[in-house]
């Protein structure tokens, strides 16, 4: 049967070749619109916990308390001023780094915070649990310039304080263009999720890398009296380091929004500056609106496509069948029965399915190689697969029974009489 099959397709190349290439336009638009969501949820569904809570997102340029507008320097701090707070994602940035005399980046990650990243690597290794016992600082690097791998264990200057230095050996480097939780926004405006997370590209910041390390290994060393120059509890001469950028506070189950907005307004110092502020509950609504804003964009396109899918079927099919009719009525009176004469069509359409499929993996496994996906969401997974099987299934089905309903009441004398 499946020889037969070749047979069918081979006897009406041109008009199953015009059908492939429509299938495959119509695979490449479900793989591509697939991705972009798949994509998009991705990155929520690490935050979504969070954001399903009562709480607070802010978007600081500078968090101070006090009389004396102390900066904010790490979560701990912002607990003792918050009644009742359970996570807070923050970012605090080490002022006046340097590597070697060139600039450097250096970000420090809340304990929430390094939980939801998990970075694609070039090279080694993200944070582990165990970091948190050894009395080497980690860090993980993105990609860059200056010559910073795996194993080393580079020297942090701070430009400020002479002589202050801090040490961190490098567990791990970053590929380019992987997307962090950053201190900085560029872009459109948004009120979503887009606020916190950002590809970070080596070019596109002049080539100055970030080294990423967890707070919380710097706090729960704090009796060992370790780190001392990056935790001012050890230390009055360090370096200066501040929370900025994107900060989400969460509260128990049941807290009024009241005494949170309470809390945010007596934890802030005269010189706090937020830039942003809103309850998590209309940052969640906002973020769940643009995950699924391409599924909304995305569904017209998949119903014409289903529909052009259907109408290709019936005309190839119709066709295909009305010239292959001589040769069904052959089969069956050679003793192959109507149902299974119908199954030579099934076969054809499943053998121009899987081509079809074939050849725009193979498509997107050459982009790949190239490069030329990179910074896009596209890729192929079990979401995209599953939405072109869906397709490649309605069409299959099609092709199947329309064979049948064709010679459902002819007689194979008839068939050959009419197409001597």
């Amino acid at each position: 049967m499946l020889r037969l099959g070749f047979r069918d397709l081979e006897r009406n190349l041109v008009l199953n070749l015009l059908v492939a290439v429509l299938l495959m336009v119509v695979f490449a638009a479900s793989i591509s619109g697939t991705s972009a969501v798949v994509g998009r949820m991705q990155i929520y569904k690490k935050m979504q916990p969070y954001l399903e809570k009562p709480g607070v997102f802010l978007w600081s340029d500078i968090l101070t308390y006090g009389e004396d507008n102390y900066m904010y320097k790490d979560p701990e701090e912002l607990r003792q001023y918050l009644s009742g707070a359970e996570d807070i994602l923050s970012v605090t940035k080490w002022l006046a780094a340097s590597y070697q005399g060139s600039d450097i980046q250096v970000w420090e990650y809340s304990q929430e915070v390094v939980g939801l990243l998990s970075p694609d690597m070039e090279e080694g290794r993200y944070f582990t649990n165990q970091d948190i016992y050894s009395s080497t600082l980690k860090g993980v690097v993105t990609q860059n310039t200056l010559g910073i791998q795996v194993g080393d264990v580079v020297r942090i200057d701070d430009d400020m304080v002479k002589g202050c230095y801090q040490e961190i050996e490098i567990v791990g480097v970053m590929e380019d263009g992987v997307t962090l939780y950053q201190p900085e926004y560029y872009g459109e405006y948004t009120e979503d999720y887009r606020q916190c997370f950002q590809p970070y590209d080596v070019e596109v910041e002049d080539g100055e890398p970030v080294i990423l390390v967890a707070g919380q290994q710097i706090l729960a060393n704090q009796s060992k009296g370790w780190f001392s120059k990056v935790n001012h509890r050890l230390s009055d001469l360090g370096f200066m380091r501040q929370i900025t950028g994107p900060v989400v506070i969460t509260y128990a189950d049941g807290t009024p929004q009241g005494q949170i907005d309470n809390d945010i307004a007596t934890f802030s110092g005269s010189a706090t500056f937020i830039i942003r502020q809103y309850p998590l509950s209309e940052f969640d609504a906002n973020s769940r609106q643009y995950v699924f804003e391409e599924v909304y964009n995305l569904l017209p396109i998949l119903i014409c496509s289903m529909v052009f899918i259907l109408i290709a079927a019936i005309s190839a099919g119709a066709i295909s069948v009305k010239k292959n009719m001589h040769n069904y009525a052959i089969y069956y009176i050679c003793g192959l029965p109507w149902k299974k004469c119908a199954r030579i069509s099934l076969y054809s359409s499943c053998l121009l399915t899987v081509g079809a499929f074939g050849m725009v993996c193979a498509a997107f496994a050459v982009l790949t190689v190239c490069g030329r996906l990179e910074g896009t969401m596209v890729s192929l997974g079990t979401w995209q697969v599953g939405v072109c099987a869906i397709t490649g299934i309605l069409f299959v089905i099609v092709a199947w029974i329309l064979p049948m309903l064709l010679v459902h009441n002819a007689s194979a004398n008839q068939i050959l009489r009419n197409h001597q």
